[in-house]
């Protein structure tokens, strides 16, 4: 992802590629990110799949 927020939001591309992946993965869904990457708030659209864990270089964020 280009981004993510504290709540597990993920924001892509803008193509929709993964957001239609993403619900075919029966596993949890774990982000791997710079910490520049991760803001409190992102935008976000109704088809937009979450993840479970982002981990960071100084943080991990999970459910």
């Amino acid at each position: 992802g280009v981004a993510f927020d504290r709540t597990l939001n993920r924001l892509g591309r803008g193509k929709g590629f993964y957001d239609r992946l993403l619900p075919k993965i029966k596993a949890p869904k774990t982000a791997i990110c710079f910490d520049f990457q991760v803001f409190d708030n992102i935008p976000v659209s109704q088809g937009d799949i979450k993840m479970n864990m982002i981990v960071c270089q100084n943080e991990i964020i999970v459910e």
